[in-house]
């Protein structure tokens, strides 16, 4: 799996470039994520699913879409994990075989017979979710997951503000500083007007 974090121009441009990119890679967008910033940018978060091969001609394409900021990579071993879910699934399709054999020959009692369905109801609920474990795994293997943070550069306002601008402000900060003044003495003379009287 891999991660970058990109700044580009355009957010829109660079996340339908995303979706060509991983269609031309046999893979798929698999999450998009995007908002806007209180300056008017966009930014936002696009997954891929690509397959396995294509990982490295894909992160290529993707540095092309703007300025990197940041990129990093990862690959995790699943091997162990899915040799112990093979060696599980052979052990019980094994157990399976023979109790389906056993209620073939019916050599048994009924008391036996039903035992027998009964581990056989228990090892094929296993064999399914050993088998659903397996397919994940697969998946995992064949399909990498590639996700790029696009963010729009934040316009910077060099203008300077209007007097209006400044002498409104001033107002609101005046108004603030007397409402609190005011405040604070109706406090005062509710707690020294008892004593008074």
């Amino acid at each position: 799996s891999g991660s970058f974090s990109l700044e580009v121009a355009h957010f829109d441009q660079a996340a339908a470039e995303l979706g060509r990119i991983a269609q031309e890679a046999h893979g798929y967008v698999a999450d998009t994520r995007q908002e806007r910033r209180s300056s008017g940018a966009y930014q936002g978060e696009i997954t891929l699913r690509i397959p396995a091969e294509s990982y490295t001609g894909t992160g290529s394409a993707v540095r092309r879409l703007g300025k990197v900021l940041n990129e990093s990579s990862q690959v995790q071993d699943v091997t162990k994990a899915y040799m112990d879910v093979e060696a599980k699934l052979s052990v019980r399709t094994e157990a399976s075989r023979r109790v389906r054999e056993l209620l073939r020959n019916r050599a048994g009692n009924l008391k036996e017979v039903l035992e027998a369905e009964k581990e056989l109801a228990r090892l094929q609920e296993e064999i399914e979710e050993l088998e659903g474990e397996r397919r994940f795994y697969q998946h995992q293997v064949r399909l990498t997951t590639l996700r790029v943070d696009l963010a729009e550069p934040e316009t910077i306002s060099l203008a300077r503000p209007s007097h209006w601008l400044v002498l409104r402000n001033a107002t609101g900060d005046v108004a603030f500083i007397l409402a609190g003044s005011l405040a604070a003495m109706l406090r005062l003379l509710v707690m020294v007007l008892p004593w008074s009287i």
